[in-house]
């Protein structure tokens, strides 16, 4: 399906960002979110994939893991790549209900939480959404090609 690409795979906590138009970056979403973020002047792309929109009282991140540090983090690295914020795209995807899991604060559930979360961190930012895919009940597998900022998905 990728033909002389290089496939990057992230996990749970991670995020890649490359200006290789040769690069496909993939990752397995349930309840997880994935934001695959784009400047199409400056042909930068990157994904991240995070458990839960935020930490909560006295517990330690681990890198990237929450939804909030995740973003500033990938935010930060397309700046220093030369991105400027008005040019910058999103594409987001995950949020499923796989579990019925309510988080520490008893908010709400796990997959619902993410959703809000990054939908308004998104519309705070002033980052436009040009594509999503949220919600439901079944898992993804997500595929973004940095060459063209297509984004192919698999239900699972």
């Amino acid at each position: 399906m990728f033909e002389n690409k290089t496939i990057v795979t992230i996990y749970s906590g991670d995020y890649y960002i490359s200006s290789d138009p040769d690069v496909v970056i993939c990752t397995v979403l349930g309840s997880c979110i994935a934001v695959c973020l784009y400047d199409g002047l400056m042909r930068i792309g990157g994904m991240n994939h995070f458990m839960l929109p935020r930490a909560w009282e006295n517990h330690v991140s681990e890198f990237g893991r929450f939804g909030l540090q995740s973003m500033e983090i990938m935010l930060s690295k397309f700046y220093k790549m030369g991105s400027i914020h008005s040019n910058l795209k999103a594409k987001v995807f995950g949020g499923a209900k796989m579990l019925d899991l309510s988080l520490a604060d008893g908010e709400s559930d796990v997959a619902t939480s993410n959703i809000k979360f990054i939908l308004n961190y998104l519309r705070q930012k002033q980052i436009s959404i040009v594509a999503q895919d949220l919600g439901g009940v079944s898992g993804r597998k997500i595929y973004f090609v940095l060459e063209d900022s297509k984004v192919f998905l698999r239900r699972l």
